[in-house]
């Protein structure tokens, strides 16, 4: 029974804070005296999570019910599943009871309090309310009765993870405050190449115009690669990239900045360097003194009313720049890369690989948001902008027959998670920013129906909602907090309680472990989508690829421009 009753303590809350391992969720634990509150209050202080943390928000009452129904079953007490015993919660939970002699009773503050409590959050009737109520008044006096632990768990990984969620919701911004043509055609090229979310003005104003310099200082010359979905590898590294830009550049500014250090000040500002540096305070004094930007071009841009930008705003931030580019402009473009056979062959291979899976989720976002314009009580429909992340493993992996929109795969993965931005058709925001949707899309059955919904870009890694597949592939697509999904109930639960989610996978393949041991967030070097990118030939022209291995649709995408002229004629 004690063992039992462990097992649903951790459960509880590996499964409601992310990146959380079982060793370290059991000394949390050991701090706060067995009681999961209190452990759960010494983890959001820990992390620095005070004020982004909001315990009534919907993301976080959705996981902490999956958390409690976890523990309860681990802990073999099916009761806390039905319904709960409201009389008992309410005298707990009622303003004019909670005093601070009530507080002090030892009989409220014992641990089967505390469960009573949780088995109240799991009627739906009021859950907010009582959550934040036995939150706030409940755990954070028992808090005061922790015993105290000198040694808690490092908590670097965690905060790194929150700063990359933090930033990659500027990168979504920034792609939903641009133009759909520019975007698709040039900018997210830039984007992902110097796109870096530092500079003198707000994160998203720095991405910005970060990504329309080094389209005019790099790719003046070259011809648009037009796409509708941005790589969602290359869009974690370039946030990769800026959150190690901000860490260098404090760490080389102060040298007596830690690491940690520069983190936790970089969580307390969200990642603004105005902010985050104390010595400056506000960096616009720093501006005035600045060389290359001047404070009246900072002010005169065309990015702070936080609108989208139209073409004549991009135009004009593009004019701003091409003078100090202008010889660069005028260089001649580097000759493509003349590759080996076998290379070149490859190289052709990986980009149909690309472009068979960019047309393939196209097609399931567009059924989805169709059938989303099809209810009858939304007024205004919305049209697609841009496709800002994309996981094709969810609901797997299941070893099966190769199916033809994926012939590189010898294994299944049954749906398809993702986010894109889209624009409302109503005359009065037709300046606003396009709202972010997600989309869960099936990969292989036509018959099961696709479908989509708007959702809120969380500001920080605390309030996402969880998805045992997005996780273990850190791709970090945001979900919805109102609407069930693949990897959100019945297989999280699963996972946690240490079950197999599909016959013959391995066991373990989706534990907590694993999900906080993964380094894909980190990377920052080359990448197999960078493919679409680059400008080679092969070394050998007797020996060119076959176009006829490649259908006609992308013989052009997949081809060198030469090879392919020469094929049509």
């Amino acid at each position: 029974m004690f063992q039992r009753s462990l097992d649903g303590l951790v459960a509880f809350l590996t499964c409601l804070f992310p990146y959380l391992p079982e060793v370290e969720a059991l000394r949390y634990l050991d701090a706060a005296g067995a009681d999961a509150l209190v452990a759960a209050r010494l983890i959001v202080n820990r992390r620095g999570m005070e004020q982004s943390f909001v315990v009534d928000s919907g993301a976080t009452v959705i996981t902490a019910e999956i958390a409690l129904r976890v523990e309860a079953r681990l802990a073999g007490d099916l009761k806390m599943l039905i319904t709960p015993n409201k009389s008992r919660v309410k005298a707990l939970l009622d303003n004019t009871m909670m005093n601070h002699a009530t507080v002090k009773d030892d009989e409220i503050l014992h641990l089967k309090q505390s469960w009573e409590l949780a088995e109240s959050r799991l009627d739906h009737h009021n859950t907010k309310t009582k959550l934040a109520k036995s939150w706030e008044r409940l755990a954070k006096s028992l808090l005061l009765r922790a015993k105290p632990q000198p040694v808690l768990p490092h908590v670097r990984a965690a905060k790194k993870r929150m700063l990359f969620a933090t930033i990659r919701g500027f990168y979504l911004q920034a792609m939903a405050r641009l133009p759909a043509d520019e975007l698709r055609a040039r900018y997210h090229r830039s984007m992902l190449k110097a796109g870096h979310c530092y500079g003198p003005l707000d994160p998203v104003s720095n991405i910005i115009v970060n990504t329309i310099w080094y389209d005019q200082a790099a790719f003046s010359q070259s011809k648009p690669c037009t796409l509708q979905m941005i790589s969602t590898k290359c869009l974690m590294r370039i946030v990769a990239r800026s959150f190690y830009g901000l860490l260098s550049f404090l760490c080389t500014r102060y040298p007596d900045c830690s690491p940690d250090q520069a983190m936790g000040w970089l969580q307390m500002a969200n990642a603004d360097l105005r902010i985050v540096d104390p010595a400056l305070g506000y960096m616009s004094n720093k501006i005035t003194r600045t060389d290359n930007i001047s404070m009246s071009f900072c002010c005169n841009l065309p990015l702070q009313h936080g609108d989208r930008l139209c073409s004549d705003d991009v135009t004009l931030i593009s004019l701003l720049f091409r003078k100090r580019h202008f010889e660069l402009r005028h260089q001649q473009q580097p000759e493509p890369k003349r590759l080996c056979n076998d290379a070149y062959i490859a190289l052709c291979h990986r980009r149909f690989k690309f472009w068979l899976h960019h047309d393939l989720v196209c097609k399931n976002v567009e059924v989805a948001l169709a059938t989303f314009n099809l209810d009858k009580l939304k007024v205004h429909k919305y049209r697609l902008h841009f496709i800002c992340g994309v996981n094709e493993c969810v609901s797997g992996l299941e070893y099966g027959p190769v199916r033809s929109n994926s012939p590189w795969r010898i294994y299944k993965y049954n749906h398809s998670h993702i986010n894109f931005l889209a624009i409302c058709d109503d005359p009065q925001s037709a300046n606003d920013p396009a709202t972010l949707f997600f989309a869960e899309c099936s990969n292989y059955s036509v018959h099961e129906e696709s479908w989509c919904i708007p959702v809120v870009s969380p500001h920080r890694d605390t309030e996402l909602v969880r998805c045992i597949y997005c996780e273990s592939k850190g791709t970090r697509i945001v979900h919805p907090g109102e609407k069930s999904f693949h990897g959100r109930d019945t297989e999280f639960e699963k996972v946690m309680r240490g079950e197999r989610l599909f016959p013959g996978l391995q066991r373990g393949s989706y534990s907590n472990i694993r999900l906080a041991e993964r380094t894909d967030a980190d990377w920052v070097d080359n990448l197999e989508e960078d493919c679409i990118y680059i400008t080679a030939c092969a070394a050998d022209n007797d020996r060119r690829v076959n176009p006829l291995n490649y259908p006609p649709m992308y013989r052009e995408r997949v081809l060198p421009c030469c090879e392919a002229a020469s094929d049509r004629s």
